[in-house]
């Protein structure tokens, strides 16, 4: 039909047609409509041009011609019709507020930023004088006793490495370890002078001084390129504190040479080695960072262990005036380092905050799932680093698609942050608790995992990110009660030293040899003390409550349940039986033993491979 009609014509009626955005049925009745009337005109002797001209405006003509073709639709047509316009509209309206919202979480001015590491460093201790500083002596020592990381991450000798198992006498790697010390002797006499200078000075946060690279091995100042890019995004959480593991290494010799010197009856080389293990946890301690708490109290720990079991195997060795010694270096440990300190761990959380969260200048703003955040998620999360490779497009599209979804569901800044601050607080009280007090600590950690249970989406980054304060909430009880277990035995060695009889109750050391009478870190009454044919004994009731009466070798059944030890490195692993967290191993429960004076080790002694043939109902 079309084919008789002009161009102009035809070219006219489908612009006409299409501008109407009808069906297609439609279109078609109203292009033979359309047709039939030019069809009329042209034959009535108008021209193309006159006939196109007569008909008006094509935006005009299809306007018209859609609202009557809609006109003869069904009442249900037309409303089905007007919902899908609607649903249209919105969701292009909510595409384009959903984009503008996700460009504004990319591209949002980043909020004033405090330098986290320069806070962190403003809190390590300063000195006056270069002369104050341990670290050099550290440095020096450490790597004279062959502390040293090669290449491959070894240790320089069989000594060196037969030091780190932390042999006793009883032990086969003994000779090893004391030919090893015999050797290094002038090299432990310079580490003792770490305990004469008040600040630790090792500055973590910058790249390391090329003189502790041969002490960390050259790994130390390595990164990767998804390391290098975490680093400038969250510095704090990329500050490398590699002299903990060094200071570690340090007690374990120190140890060692006080297992030594005992055996060689030289008290005053016991002293020093207890006085500078007292004085490199403290050093540990220095900004007070989680870990680095956790590591001073390890080697704590580990002194006191080593204090007990010395004292018991040598009870005689120390006069009075070497006790005295002793028991001060235990007692000295500042109270400020007894409880958590949370000043570092609230740097962190900043630090998190303005890569996660926008700030409108408030303190308030949007949880922000930039490109970096979601690179220090997934290399939290992430179980193999080789996953990692290749993620930057990735991370960028996935917090641009998923930024505004986050926003809305997960707690902003402000919110955020006050709970994370209301746990610390928490912590920082629970910390100052006894261990006795431990239900007191589990409540408030059941309280803080209820809240983020009840909204698990809302509080995902405090779930996440935040370590378990809880833990070393009870760190510091059980860090205090060991310290309390040694001063109590050496008052109680100075008390027969200069009365010639063992005190037979605690009130009997005060307040000539301690300040109160010592609690029992379980039960709060006065710890127990009774005299047997050792001649004394010193007790606590233990995790179940029920006084043994300190019975010593109660423990060994305990052998029966552990059967053999994996790794002998860990004191409170190695000596299950005298920590403070036994706690129903192989349901056996029995007295924290803190002394018996009865020349032997073997209560100290880590389970023989006989022991786990033992059938467990013998």
């Amino acid at each position: 039909m079309t084919d008789t009609f002009p161009p102009d014509v035809i070219a006219f009626v489908a612009r006409v047609v299409r501008l109407t955005r009808l069906r297609k049925k439609e279109r078609l009745d109203i292009e033979r409509e359309l047709l039939s009337h030019f069809q009329e005109a042209l034959a009535s002797g108008r021209s193309a041009s006159a006939a196109i001209a007569a008909f008006g405006d094509p935006k005009v003509a299809a306007a018209s011609l859609r609202a009557g073709a809609t006109a003869k639709r069904s009442a249900l047509d037309r409303a089905l019709g007007t919902t899908l316009r609607l649903g249209g509209i919105v969701t292009v309206t909510v595409l384009v507020g959903y984009a503008s919202f996700a460009a504004y979480l990319l591209l949002a001015g980043a909020p004033p930023r405090r330098d986290m590491v320069a806070a962190y460093q403003s809190r390590l201790a300063k000195s006056d004088s270069p002369s104050d500083v341990a670290w050099p002596i550290y440095r020096e020592a450490l790597l004279k006793l062959e502390q040293g990381i090669d290449a491959r991450g070894n240790r320089q000798s069989d000594g060196a490495r037969a030091i780190d198992e932390m042999p006793l006498p009883m032990d086969a790697q003994w000779s090893i370890a004391v030919d090893w010390l015999r050797a290094h002797d002038q090299d432990i006499q310079l580490l003792h002078s770490v305990r004469t200078k008040p600040v630790c000075g090792f500055l973590a946060g910058q790249p390391l001084d090329a003189a502790d690279v041969p002490l960390f091995g050259p790994i130390a100042n390595s990164t990767t390129d998804e390391e290098r890019a975490l680093q400038e995004a969250f510095p704090m959480l990329a500050v490398r504190l590699p002299q903990l593991a060094a200071m570690r290494s340090a007690a374990r010799i120190l140890a060692c040479d006080a297992a030594l010197a005992v055996e060689s009856g030289n008290g005053d080389r016991f002293v020093a080695d207890m006085q500078t293990m007292i004085a490199i946890s403290v050093h540990a301690q220095d900004g007070r960072i989680l870990i680095s708490d956790l590591v001073g109290m390890a080697i704590r720990a580990m002194a006191c262990q080593s204090a007990l079991r010395l004292l018991e195997w040598k009870p005689d060795l120390l006069s009075a005036q070497q006790l005295a010694a002793v028991q001060a270096a235990f007692e000295s440990v500042p109270q400020q380092m007894r409880q958590f300190d949370s000043g570092t761990e609230k740097l962190l959380w900043e630090e998190f905050a303005q890569n996660f969260f926008t700030d409108s200048g408030d303190g308030n703003g949007w949880f922000r799932m930039g490109p970096n955040a979601v690179g220090l998620v997934r290399s939290i999360d992430s179980q193999n680093r080789e996953e990692q490779r290749g993620l930057g497009m990735s991370n960028s599209l996935l917090a641009g698609v998923g930024a505004p979804i986050a926003a809305w569901v997960v707690a902003d800044r402000k919110t955020t942050l006050n709970l994370v601050d209301g746990h610390m607080a928490s912590v920082e009280s629970a910390s100052q608790y006894p261990i006795r007090d431990r239900a007191r600590i589990g409540a408030m950690d059941m309280a803080l995992e209820s809240e983020l249970s009840n909204s698990p989406l809302r509080w995902s980054l405090v779930r996440l990110l935040l370590p378990a304060l809880s833990q070393a909430a009870r760190a510091y009880s059980r860090d205090r009660a060991w310290c309390d277990a040694v001063a109590v035995t050496c008052a109680a060695l100075r008390y027969q030293r200069e009365r010639g009889v063992w005190p037979t109750q605690a009130s009997d050391l005060v307040p000539n040899y301690l300040t109160s009478v010592p609690l029992d870190p379980w039960d709060g009454s006065p710890v127990r003390m009774a005299t047997d044919a050792n001649g004394l004994r010193i007790w606590s009731v233990g995790e179940d409550g029920v006084d043994n009466q300190g019975d010593p070798f109660a423990s060994d059944n305990l052998e029966r349940f552990l059967g053999h030890k994996a790794s002998p490195t860990t004191m409170l692993e190695r000596y299950p039986h005298n920590s403070t967290d036994l706690s129903g191993v192989g349901g056996v429960q029995v007295d924290w033993v803190w002394f018996v004076p009865s020349g032997s080790l073997k209560r100290w002694q880590a389970p023989s491979p006989a022991a786990k043939e033992v059938p467990s109902g013998s």
